[in-house]
Protein backbone atom coordinates (compact mmCIF):
# COMPACT_ATOMS: atom_id res chain seq x y z
CA UNK A 1 0.00 0.00 0.00
CA UNK A 2 1.36 3.43 -0.97
CA UNK A 3 2.45 5.48 1.93
CA UNK A 4 2.56 3.08 4.52
CA UNK A 5 5.67 1.90 6.44
CA UNK A 6 6.72 -0.30 9.36
CA UNK A 7 9.04 0.74 11.93
CA UNK A 8 12.03 -1.73 12.84
CA UNK A 9 14.69 0.04 14.17
CA UNK A 10 13.44 -0.89 17.41
CA UNK A 11 15.01 -4.55 17.25
CA UNK A 12 17.93 -2.93 15.38
CA UNK A 13 19.15 0.61 14.41
CA UNK A 14 21.27 -0.85 11.47
CA UNK A 15 18.98 -2.65 9.47
CA UNK A 16 21.02 -3.86 6.36
CA UNK A 17 18.71 -6.38 4.66
CA UNK A 18 15.06 -7.52 3.91
CA UNK A 19 12.84 -10.58 2.31
CA UNK A 20 9.26 -11.21 2.44
CA UNK A 21 7.77 -14.42 1.89
CA UNK A 22 5.84 -15.40 -0.75
CA UNK A 23 2.59 -15.25 0.53
CA UNK A 24 3.06 -11.81 1.95
CA UNK A 25 2.84 -12.34 5.19
CA UNK A 26 5.89 -12.80 6.85
CA UNK A 27 9.00 -10.07 6.81
CA UNK A 28 12.41 -11.02 7.77
CA UNK A 29 15.52 -7.96 8.05
CA UNK A 30 18.90 -7.89 9.10
CA UNK A 31 20.16 -5.94 11.56
CA UNK A 32 24.56 -5.45 12.02
CA UNK A 33 24.20 -3.96 15.38
CA UNK A 34 22.84 -7.18 17.03
CA UNK A 35 23.93 -9.64 14.39
CA UNK A 36 20.50 -11.08 14.21
CA UNK A 37 17.39 -12.07 11.64
CA UNK A 38 14.15 -10.26 12.83
CA UNK A 39 10.73 -12.01 11.75
CA UNK A 40 7.70 -9.66 11.35
CA UNK A 41 3.98 -11.15 10.59
CA UNK A 42 1.61 -8.69 8.44
CA UNK A 43 -2.24 -9.07 8.58
CA UNK A 44 -2.87 -8.10 5.22
CA UNK A 45 -0.29 -9.88 2.97
CA UNK A 46 2.37 -7.13 0.99
CA UNK A 47 0.56 -4.33 3.76
CA UNK A 48 3.70 -2.89 5.95
CA UNK A 49 1.31 -1.18 7.79
CA UNK A 50 -0.56 -4.14 9.29
CA UNK A 51 2.90 -6.17 10.31
CA UNK A 52 4.16 -6.03 13.98
CA UNK A 53 7.73 -7.75 15.62
CA UNK A 54 6.69 -11.40 16.20
CA UNK A 55 9.73 -11.43 18.90
CA UNK A 56 11.22 -14.29 16.50
CA UNK A 57 14.91 -13.48 16.34
CA UNK A 58 18.04 -15.47 15.21
CA UNK A 59 21.58 -14.82 15.54
CA UNK A 60 23.96 -15.39 13.36
CA UNK A 61 27.07 -14.12 15.00
CA UNK A 62 28.07 -17.18 15.59
CA UNK A 63 29.15 -17.55 11.73
CA UNK A 64 29.54 -14.08 10.74
CA UNK A 65 29.32 -10.40 12.93
CA UNK A 66 27.90 -8.39 10.38
CA UNK A 67 25.29 -9.80 8.30
CA UNK A 68 24.19 -7.82 5.51
CA UNK A 69 20.47 -9.91 4.01
CA UNK A 70 18.53 -12.84 4.02
CA UNK A 71 16.65 -15.14 1.84
CA UNK A 72 14.43 -17.94 2.60
CA UNK A 73 13.70 -20.83 -0.09
CA UNK A 74 10.15 -21.40 -1.57
CA UNK A 75 9.04 -23.65 1.04
CA UNK A 76 10.68 -21.72 4.05
CA UNK A 77 12.31 -24.54 5.14
CA UNK A 78 15.92 -23.09 4.53
CA UNK A 79 17.28 -19.27 5.19
CA UNK A 80 20.28 -18.33 4.11
CA UNK A 81 22.21 -14.97 5.56
CA UNK A 82 24.80 -13.05 3.38
CA UNK A 83 27.32 -12.15 6.19
CA UNK A 84 29.77 -8.79 4.99
CA UNK A 85 32.19 -9.57 7.79
CA UNK A 86 33.38 -13.08 6.18
CA UNK A 87 32.49 -12.47 2.61
CA UNK A 88 30.18 -15.58 2.82
CA UNK A 89 26.68 -16.80 2.35
CA UNK A 90 25.80 -19.30 5.07
CA UNK A 91 22.83 -21.53 5.45
CA UNK A 92 20.22 -22.42 7.95
CA UNK A 93 17.86 -25.34 8.05
CA UNK A 94 14.44 -24.47 9.76
CA UNK A 95 12.90 -27.16 11.81
CA UNK A 96 9.00 -25.26 11.68
CA UNK A 97 8.39 -23.62 8.05
CA UNK A 98 9.28 -19.87 8.11
CA UNK A 99 9.93 -19.74 11.82
CA UNK A 100 13.03 -18.08 12.43
CA UNK A 101 13.81 -18.83 15.83
CA UNK A 102 14.24 -22.69 14.86
CA UNK A 103 17.27 -22.14 12.53
CA UNK A 104 20.07 -24.10 12.67
CA UNK A 105 23.42 -24.17 11.08
CA UNK A 106 23.46 -26.72 8.17
CA UNK A 107 27.43 -26.26 7.90
CA UNK A 108 27.40 -24.77 4.21
CA UNK A 109 28.15 -22.10 3.10
CA UNK A 110 30.08 -20.21 0.16
CA UNK A 111 32.47 -17.37 -0.15
CA UNK A 112 31.16 -14.85 -2.54
CA UNK A 113 32.79 -11.63 -3.89
CA UNK A 114 29.75 -9.51 -3.11
CA UNK A 115 28.54 -8.73 0.08
CA UNK A 116 25.87 -6.17 -0.41
CA UNK A 117 22.51 -8.03 -0.88
CA UNK A 118 21.86 -11.68 -2.65
CA UNK A 119 18.66 -13.89 -4.28
CA UNK A 120 18.05 -17.02 -5.53
CA UNK A 121 16.35 -18.63 -8.27
CA UNK A 122 12.83 -19.83 -7.56
CA UNK A 123 14.49 -23.66 -8.08
CA UNK A 124 17.36 -23.28 -6.17
CA UNK A 125 19.76 -23.51 -8.80
CA UNK A 126 21.14 -20.12 -9.66
CA UNK A 127 22.34 -17.50 -6.74
CA UNK A 128 22.90 -13.80 -6.86
CA UNK A 129 25.05 -11.53 -4.80
CA UNK A 130 25.83 -8.31 -5.07
CA UNK A 131 28.77 -5.89 -4.51
CA UNK A 132 28.20 -1.96 -4.82
CA UNK A 133 28.36 -2.20 -8.83
CA UNK A 134 28.48 -5.77 -9.95
CA UNK A 135 25.78 -8.47 -9.76
CA UNK A 136 27.86 -11.89 -9.39
CA UNK A 137 25.94 -14.78 -10.54
CA UNK A 138 27.00 -18.87 -8.81
CA UNK A 139 25.06 -22.50 -10.21
CA UNK A 140 24.01 -24.67 -7.45
CA UNK A 141 24.92 -28.34 -8.56
CA UNK A 142 22.50 -29.46 -5.76
CA UNK A 143 19.36 -26.68 -5.77
CA UNK A 144 19.41 -25.08 -2.34
CA UNK A 145 22.50 -25.98 -1.05
CA UNK A 146 24.97 -23.12 -0.81
CA UNK A 147 28.11 -25.39 -0.12
CA UNK A 148 27.62 -26.55 -4.12
CA UNK A 149 27.73 -23.32 -5.41
CA UNK A 150 29.89 -22.12 -8.43
CA UNK A 151 30.94 -18.84 -10.47
CA UNK A 152 29.40 -18.65 -13.41
CA UNK A 153 31.46 -15.66 -14.64
CA UNK A 154 27.62 -13.86 -16.02
CA UNK A 155 28.47 -10.69 -14.50
CA UNK A 156 26.67 -7.73 -14.63
CA UNK A 157 27.68 -4.12 -13.96
CA UNK A 158 24.31 -2.19 -13.61
CA UNK A 159 25.96 0.48 -11.97
CA UNK A 160 28.44 2.28 -14.14
CA UNK A 161 28.71 5.98 -12.81
CA UNK A 162 31.43 7.27 -10.80
CA UNK A 163 29.26 9.38 -8.53
CA UNK A 164 26.68 6.11 -7.29
CA UNK A 165 27.16 2.36 -6.23
CA UNK A 166 24.26 0.27 -5.75
CA UNK A 167 23.28 -0.80 -2.32
CA UNK A 168 20.54 -3.47 -2.86
CA UNK A 169 18.31 -5.46 -5.81
CA UNK A 170 15.76 -7.72 -6.50
CA UNK A 171 13.66 -9.88 -9.59
CA UNK A 172 9.98 -8.50 -10.14
CA UNK A 173 8.91 -11.94 -11.39
CA UNK A 174 9.56 -15.18 -11.17
CA UNK A 175 11.10 -15.79 -14.62
CA UNK A 176 13.76 -13.64 -14.02
CA UNK A 177 13.28 -11.20 -16.50
CA UNK A 178 12.91 -8.07 -15.19
CA UNK A 179 15.70 -6.57 -12.37
CA UNK A 180 15.77 -3.74 -10.37
CA UNK A 181 18.90 -2.22 -8.91
CA UNK A 182 18.43 0.39 -6.10
CA UNK A 183 21.33 3.05 -6.13
CA UNK A 184 22.42 5.82 -3.85
CA UNK A 185 24.44 9.19 -4.60
CA UNK A 186 27.91 8.95 -3.01
CA UNK A 187 28.41 13.05 -4.27
CA UNK A 188 24.87 14.15 -3.23
CA UNK A 189 21.96 13.30 -1.41
CA UNK A 190 19.13 11.29 -2.86
CA UNK A 191 18.85 7.73 -4.31
CA UNK A 192 17.10 6.03 -7.46
CA UNK A 193 16.12 2.72 -8.63
CA UNK A 194 16.55 1.55 -12.09
CA UNK A 195 14.92 -0.54 -14.39
CA UNK A 196 17.10 -3.65 -15.75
Amino acid sequence: TNGTALAVRTQDTDVTGMFFANNGFDLYTTGSVNDSTYQYDLTTAWDLSTGSYTGNVFVVNGQDTDPSDVFFDTNGSQMYVLGDANNTVYQYTLSSLWNATTAVYSGNSIAVSGTVSMSMSPNGSTMYVSSSSIIYEYALSTPWNAATATVTGNNFAPITDVATAGDGFYFENAAGTLAFVRRYMTQGAGSEERVL
